[in-house]
């Protein structure tokens, strides 16, 4: 061989070894992030309100979003979750679970997998994180604001449903307030079924009303959320019984739409952030995946009561901290 052969070989042999070496120094795409969302039933007006930002908020980060609706069915939201944990997702988002719900099978399983789970209003040992309102004090505000309005005294009626820790703190609040204020007489205390549940409660109303026809005979209705309130406002109204009023919790725009109206007897509601759920569980996972530790095991998201005095314009949600802007 020549040397001119010899040279070309060393060169042809140098750029062989420069491009490998760079080959193996180039950094290799990132996986695409998956994230689990699931919900009980997302037909009601909250869970849409948390699951869609999230979604919405995932494509922004280029994460695949997987959003499931179980139709109130408790076992398939557990097989779900196992499915995902058995394909590898990136975390797991629960949507309101109901108490015990991920206690028995999907905690252990992410847990052993290290998967992040993140619940909203719905912390049990084990979980990475729960996100919520404070409920004690958001039913508080509902609370108080009917003790105040109908004078400490009178009779009222409760809707409610016991499955989930959300409403079971609000119920437990309640009931300590009206411990405090013997005046106040619960009448009737109505347990609601989902789905289905506005339906419900407006017929579990006009049984209540056809039993109690007198005016002043009842004074409210408490909801357990605003949809519980929904049902019995329009009991309340085709009965024409406009002595009576209701109130609830959530805020949705729906909501604000029957607080606006000038006979409207939906009163008033205490309006959660929902939407900021969504924010915060993103801004963990980001910084999950960029390496840092969690250190918290509960978030909690701003609510208010708002009444006709305070209630945003149409198609707008009670904004004082710009959450929404």
């Amino acid at each position: 061989m020549s040397w001119g052969q010899r040279l070309r070989s060393i060169v042809i042999l140098l750029v062989l070894i420069a491009l490998t070496i760079g080959a193996a120094q180039t950094p290799v795409a990132a996986k695409q992030k998956t994230i689990g969302i699931i919900s009980l039933y997302l037909a009601a007006a909250v869970p849409p309100r948390i699951g869609n930002e999230a979604v919405k908020l995932c494509k922004q980060e280029g994460w695949e979003p997987l959003l499931i609706d179980t139709r109130a069915d408790g076992q398939k939201l557990i097989s779900t979750c196992l499915t995902w944990v058995q394909e590898g997702v990136d975390a797991i988002f629960v949507l309101f679970p109901s108490v015990g719900l991920l206690d028995g099978e999907v905690i252990p399983a992410c847990n052993k997998a290290g998967i992040p789970l993140i619940t909203i209003s719905g912390w049990s040992k084990g979980v990475t994180f729960d996100i919520s309102p404070n409920e004690y004090i958001a039913s508080a505000l509902e609370t108080t604001y009917l003790v105040d309005r109908i004078g400490h005294e009178g009779n009222i009626v409760a809707m409610e449903w016991r499955t989930d820790p959300c409403p079971r703190k609000r119920i437990a609040v309640f009931h300590a307030i009206l411990q405090e204020n013997p005046g106040v007489k619960l009448l009737d205390e109505h347990v609601t079924k989902m789905p289905g549940h506005i339906e419900d409660c407006k017929k579990a109303m006009e049984s209540i009303l056809l039993a109690h026809p007198e005016p002043g005979s009842i004074k409210a209705v408490w909801g357990a959320w605003d949809e519980l309130a929904f049902g019995p406002a329009q009991a309340i109204e085709a009965a024409g019984r406009k002595d009576i009023f209701v109130v609830g919790i959530d805020g949705n725009l729906w909501t604000f739409d029957e607080i606006r109206k000038p006979d409207s007897v939906f009163a008033a509601t205490v309006a959660i952030q929902w939407e900021e759920a969504a924010h915060i569980f993103v801004e963990q996972m980001k910084n999950h995946f960029a390496g840092n530790k969690i250190t918290k095991s509960q978030f909690y998201i701003p609510s208010y009561l708002v009444t006709k005095e305070n209630c945003p314009p149409k198609g707008k949600y009670y904004n004082p901290e710009g959450i929404y802007d």
